[in-house]
C-alpha cells in the first residue's frame, strides 16, 4: 500500500486551511459544510436519544434538506449526477441509517480513532468503530445500497459515487473525508476501504500537531438560533481541505 505522497510540513498544511477558511462568506459555497455539520451536530447534542433524532418527525424533512442543499452546493445536483434527478426526498432512508442507535459511536469517530495499536502484537489494528464506518461507507454499504434503491425506484440507472457516499459522511458525522476525484487523485485514488482508511490514519499521524491548530468551531447558520455548543472542525475535514 503505497503512502499518500504530499508534504507534511506545517506551511502546506496551513496554506491549505487558509486557502478554504479565507474564501468563506455566509452566503459562499464554502460555508456550506459547516452549516449542514454545525446542524447534524446541533440537532444530536441537545436531544436525549443524541443521533437519533436527525431522523425523527420533527427533524427528518430538515435533515434531507440540509443534506441535500449540502451536496447541491458541492456539485451533486449538477445535470448528468443521479442526484440531480431527485428530490430531497430519496436522502430519507440515509438519515434514517444514520440514525440507528448501533452506529451512535461513528458520530464521534474522527481520523485518530481509526485504528489502535497493540502492544502485543506491535501492531495497529482496526478499530471496532472504523468497522462500523466502513460498514456505511464501503461499496455495496448500506449508504450505497439505500441510495442506488432510491435511485431505482424513480427510473435511475445511475449508482451512487464514491463521492456522493463519502461527502454524506463528511457533512453529517465529519468521520470521513471525502472521496471526490480531486482528493483521490493527491492521495493515489483513495479506496472506501480499510486500506484507504489506513492511508489516511498514516498521514495524520505526521500531520496530526498541525491539524490540531486548525481545530476552530465551525460557522453556525446566521438564520438558524444560536448553536447551544461550538463544534470544532473534525480531524477528517481539516485534512479534506489539505487533500482538495
Amino acid at each position: 500500500m503505497a503512502p499518500i505522497n504530499l508534504p507534511t510540513n506545517a506551511r502546506f498544511v496551513n496554506d491549505a486551511v487558509t486557502r478554504y477558511c479565507g474564501t468563506k462568506s455566509p452566503g459562499g459555497r464554502w460555508t456550506s459544510w459547516d452549516y449542514c455539520f454545525s446542524y447534524f451536530q446541533e440537532v444530536r447534542s441537545t436531544n436525549p436519544s443524541g443521533s437519533a433524532a436527525i431522523a425523527n418527525s420533527a427533524n427528518i424533512s430538515a435533515s434531507c434538506q440540509r443534506l441535500y442543499n449540502f451536496l447541491g452546493s458541492w456539485g451533486m445536483l449538477v445535470r448528468g449526477n443521479a442526484l440531480s434527478q431527485t428530490s430531497f426526498i430519496v436522502l430519507e432512508p440515509v438519515i434514517e441509517i444514520l440514525a440507528y442507535p448501533e452506529y451512535e459511536p461513528v458520530w464521534d469517530l474522527d481520523v485518530d480513532g481509526y485504528f489502535l495499536f497493540d502492544p502485543g502484537t506491535g501492531k495497529w489494528t482496526l478499530s471496532d468503530v472504523a468497522v462500523q464506518l466502513l460498514q456505511l461507507i464501503q461499496p455495496k454499504g448500506l449508504i450505497e445500497k439505500a441510495l442506488n434503491a432510491e435511485f431505482a425506484k424513480v427510473g435511475i440507472k445511475k449508482r451512487a459515487t464514491d463521492t456522493l457516499v463519502t461527502k454524506i459522511v463528511l457533512a453529517t458525522t465529519g468521520s470521513v473525508v471525502g472521496y471526490d476525484k480531486m482528493v483521490k487523485h493527491k492521495t493515489g485514488n483513495l479506496q472506501r476501504s480499510q486500506s484507504g482508511l489506513r492511508k489516511v490514519f498514516d498521514y495524520y499521524q505526521i500531520v496530526a500537531k498541525h491539524v490540531a491548530c486548525h481545530r476552530t468551531p465551525v460557522l453556525g447558520c446566521p438564520l438558524d438560533p444560536p448553536p447551544t455548543n461550538q463544534y470544532p472542525y473534525t480531524r477528517a475535514k481539516i485534512l479534506d481541505m489539505v487533500f482538495s
